[in-house]
């Protein structure tokens, strides 16, 4: 192949890359915790759209990487069927969320985070924050989460918490769901 050629083929990506853009798109979905009557904690998710297959749960105290894939999750659920709807996920999972992982071991001192993401990580949305004490605050009921930041410009698109407030809110679960969602 001739330099031309190769600098073509060289523009030719980058304009396709410019085009499509680059990483996971962007969906309205959102997680939160809450907890269930017996104050164990749940995972409650958001997913107007139906797009969010799997969710990840990450302890940030814990250096978990893999030097080629990147942090590798504490705990994992995978959904191939996801429903347009907010639902709350025990942590032993249901019939539609299936751990694929064993049960997570929660300490005292961990921070966690949860990521959720799309099929083959081609979505992605605003997950939230924890710690075990967070929990220890809220009733059923209630629920914990990064609210998605919206840009100045009015936009109706949330953007993932990474670009949001900083700070968690406890709203009751019909604040926490979107008029959108069925």
């Amino acid at each position: 192949m001739n330099w031309a050629k190769l600098v073509g083929v060289g523009i030719a990506g980058c304009l396709l890359g410019g085009l499509t853009g680059c990483g996971p798109r962007e969906s309205n979905a959102l997680a939160g915790m809450s907890v269930d009557d017996q104050g164990n904690p749940v995972i409650v998710l958001q997913d107007c759209e139906g797009v969010i297959q799997e969710i990840e749960i990450y302890d940030r105290t814990k250096t978990r990487s893999h030097p080629t894939t990147g942090p590798t999750p504490d705990f994992e659920y995978t959904n191939a069927h996801p429903k347009k709807a907010v639902v709350t996920i025990p942590l032993a999972g249901d019939n539609d969320w299936k751990p694929t992982t064993g049960s997570p071991s929660w300490e005292a001192s961990g921070n966690y985070s949860i990521q959720i993401w799309g099929d083959r990580h081609e979505w992605r949305a605003a997950g939230t924050e924890f710690t075990l004490a967070d929990l220890k605050t809220l009733k059923p009921g209630q629920v914990r989460y990064f609210p998605p930041f919206r840009p100045t410009d009015d936009s109706p698109t949330p953007r993932p918490r990474s670009t949001g407030p900083e700070q968690p809110v406890v709203t009751p679960l019909d604040a926490f769901t979107s008029p959108e969602c069925p």
